[in-house]
């Protein structure tokens, strides 16, 4: 085990190196770099004399191994080198300012009915206990919004469509009307993101915003973005902070530092050793998990308990929240040894793929947006199964993409 720890660290990190020396931010390293901190916040919760926490540290290296080769398969077939970062303009045309204007639009009116039909938002019922001078707990609150009509729909335009517009606006320099559009969305649309007191939708939010700013620098050499990366990090922290001490997070034997650091370092990770400690018990699903779970995605009542929630209720007694599998273990869980293999290969050629993709075309603020909120997604994906993709938006995106087309080829590039 010390020999396979060890051998993650001097292949993981070197080649981390590598991938931002050669494509800067990609989906890789951004997925090898969240691979890496799952890994070593694992460490923290294996027992060694437990076969199962045992077996888990193997897939994590044999997935880490299986990723890199697919993505060196896929550099080879697809390289990036002569692929230079050309401009080809910001201004959007009839077609893409309809469907931008539409898709904000309906993004508010989905957010201002799922708000009025809940009665509250926490974020707002959060503020007003600052201003009172209170701090209360308002995590029943929270819990509560999952019973409102329409919620998993309207999750996408409150934390995907609504955020990545936003953003997208609030930088055209060259429209003033979007930029005016966008300053007066933005505060609403925190609001909005905030309202259910969930902090993950959030912190995907602003790595996105910060992932397409780098981006815009590197492009358009843009000095001023400098402070905004600076700004926006520094807001997020602390709002991280105040959602944090709101939503219950803080125990009466730590502080917010402490509750913080746990949240990125500790909480997923120990999750993912309990529900691998439960799948190592059961049968191969051989992909009847994936499959019950992705019926979630269409109306109706569907019956199936996910793992998340029978983690969930193994760790904590009750089944009101989740605690998912990391993605190994899920992928372990419905096909075994096969899927460690063959699902992070696939992976690692689809996100150089991807990167590819958005090399081979001349650069625009909105393929910078639409691209970056797929890098970071995609690059988050270390817990739960495939549903993640269309619970956390990636596939919105996608349909985002296809409808604004921000794409013009590159005159030297074949396709």
């Amino acid at each position: 085990m010390s020999i396979i720890i060890f051998m993650y660290y001097i292949i993981a990190i070197p080649y981390l190196i590598y991938t931002f020396k050669k494509n800067y931010i990609s989906p890789s390293f951004i997925f090898l770099g969240m691979q890496t901190v799952m890994f070593s916040g694992i460490l923290r919760y294996v027992n060694f004399g437990i076969g199962s926490d045992l077996r888990l540290i193997k897939i994590y290296f044999v997935a880490l191994i299986m990723f890199i080769l697919g993505d060196l398969l896929s550099r080879f077939f697809y390289p990036t080198k002569n692929l230079p970062f050309e401009i080809s303009g910001d201004r959007l045309n009839v077609k893409q300012r309809f469907w931008v204007g539409l898709l904000v639009f309906v993004s508010v009116v989905a957010c201002v009915y799922f708000f009025i039909a809940s009665g509250y938002n926490v974020f707002v019922e959060i503020l007003s206990s600052i201003a009172d001078g209170g701090v209360n707990d308002y995590t029943d609150e929270r819990i509560a919004l999952y019973s409102i009509k329409g919620v998993g729909y309207i999750y996408q335009f409150r934390v995907t469509v609504l955020p990545v517009l936003c953003a997208f606006l609030i930088t055209s320099p060259k429209n003033p009307v979007f930029r005016l559009i966008g300053k007066l969305c933005f505060p609403f649309m925190i609001i909005f993101l905030l309202g259910t007191g969930q902090r993950l939708g959030f912190i995907v939010f602003v790595v996105i915003f910060l992932v397409a700013l780098m981006y815009v620098y590197k492009v358009y050499n843009n000095k001023r973005i400098k402070f905004a990366i600076i700004l926006i990090s520094v807001g997020a922290v602390f709002i991280f902070m105040v959602m944090t001490v709101f939503n219950g997070r803080v125990q009466s034997d730590s502080n917010i530092i402490e509750s913080v650091m746990s949240r990125i370092f500790n909480e997923n990770q120990e999750c993912a050793v309990v529900a691998f400690r439960y799948i190592d018990s059961q049968p191969t699903q051989w992909g009847r998990d994936w499959y019950l779970s992705m019926l979630d995605i269409l109306p109706g009542k569907n019956d199936y308990k996910q793992l998340s929630y029978v983690v969930f209720e193994v760790m904590y007694g009750t089944d009101r929240g989740t605690s998912p599998p990391c993605i190994w273990g899920s992928a372990y869980y419905n096909f075994g040894w096969l899927g460690v293999l063959f699902m992070p290969f696939i992976m690692g050629i689809v996100y150089h793929r991807l990167y590819f993709g958005f090399r081979r075309y001349k650069m625009n603020r909105l393929r910078i947006f639409l691209y970056s909120a797929m890098f970071v997604i995609l690059g988050l994906w270390f817990a739960d199964n495939p549903l993640y993709l269309f619970n956390q938006g990636f596939i919105t995106i996608v349909i985002m993409m296809l409808l604004l087309k921000p794409t013009k080829k590159q005159k030297d590039v074949k396709a």
